[in-house]
């Protein structure tokens, strides 16, 4: 007989009983590979001890980490924004024990001065466990490691509080309307791409539907305001009082003629089922409200970003005064619409 190799003989671990997780004591059995010319009469080892596992998969949240010369990220007079990132949760998978062990994922990159601009880098993705170097067979999803991080910087400045005003008449457009916003002025950090851009910083957005004649008061949240950071965290509020003294009102009605639906949604046809709009309050000089008639005022229905379903529905609406550019309608007005789903 030929002196035996290695390639003549298979070993293999019975795994007929293991049913569950954990440590197993399990039988070897030998059998020839290549030939019966020879009997096999013993092992060395006849057991082997073999750790059996269950497939895991986790989602967990990104924590950055920027190492930076000093731990000095952003240069003098910035602070650094919230990072973001392209996506904000990775996948783990690995075996459930070694899973388990993960306590965070790190998105880490190293800058070699502090930034002076908004910056987008591909970090490195970075397992951490309870104790250094105990991960073993624990990787991320390969769909879930080209994730990029951006680090806004943003600049340090102190400037005057206002409002935004939205849908207002023509006479108000260019800013003729007497408010006051309550801190009038505050230090805040904005981008700092836009620094020279800033000259006052909007707390909130008014529709002039809020708006009714004599003194407004509105209250705008801080915690509210995502363009700029407000560095000053005992301002939680914001008080912005409107006067419109010296205005007057009126109820009307909208025609049933004059709502119109000038924009369709994909997939369905609507039409007005509404009798027009009644008492609709206008609110203007004294001079214009007497000169309303119900051909000024119209509704034109754009659907076409409405979540329109089947059957009816309202649908709430922007009142238009034609023929005069300082009167606006104050409340919240539907209409009423049906909607047959279209061929297609």
């Amino acid at each position: 007989m030929s002196a035996l190799t290695a390639d003549d003989f298979s070993v293999v671990a019975q795994t007929n009983y293991v049913d569950s997780a954990g440590k197993k004591s399990l039988q070897l059995k030998a059998t020839s590979a290549k030939s019966d010319n020879f009997d096999i009469v013993g092992l060395s080892k006849n057991y082997i001890e073999v750790y059996f596992d269950t497939y895991k998969e986790t989602e967990m949240a990104l924590k950055p980490s920027i190492i930076a010369p000093g731990n000095k990220t952003v240069t003098d007079g910035c602070i650094l924004g919230n990072i973001v990132f392209s996506k904000n949760t990775v996948i783990v998978s690995g075996p459930s024990t070694e899973v388990n062990k993960v306590t965070s994922v790190t998105a880490e990159t190293s800058i070699s001065a502090p930034l002076t601009a908004t910056t987008t880098v591909t970090p490195e993705l970075k397992l951490v466990g309870a104790a250094a170097d105990e991960l073993s067979n624990v990787s991320i999803l390969e769909g879930d490691t080209a994730i990029t991080m951006t680090m806004p910087v943003l600049k340090l400045v102190e400037l005057p509080t206002t409002v935004t005003f939205r849908n207002a008449p023509a006479n108000y457009l260019d800013g003729n309307v007497n408010f006051s916003v309550s801190p009038s002025r505050i230090s805040a950090a904005v981008p700092v791409e836009k620094v020279d851009q800033i000259t006052s910083l909007s707390v909130g957005t008014i529709d002039f539907s809020e708006l009714d004649a004599g003194l407004n008061t509105l209250n705008f949240k801080a915690s509210d305001i995502t363009d700029f950071v407000i560095t000053d965290q005992s301002i939680k509020n914001f008080k912005v009082s409107v006067n419109m003294s010296g205005m007057t009102s009126g109820l009307f009605s909208v025609l049933a003629a004059n709502v119109t639906i000038t924009g369709q949604k994909q997939g369905y046809n609507s039409v007005v089922t509404s009798n027009g709009i009644s008492g609709v309050k206008l609110i203007g000089p004294a001079d214009s409200i007497s000169k309303i008639n119900p051909d000024m005022l119209s509704v034109k229905l754009d659907l076409t970003s409405y979540d329109v379903k089947e059957g009816e529905q309202k649908i709430p609406v922007l009142i238009t005064v034609t023929g005069d550019t300082a009167v606006w309608a104050h409340g919240t007005y539907y209409v009423t619409i049906n909607s047959t789903a279209s061929e297609q």
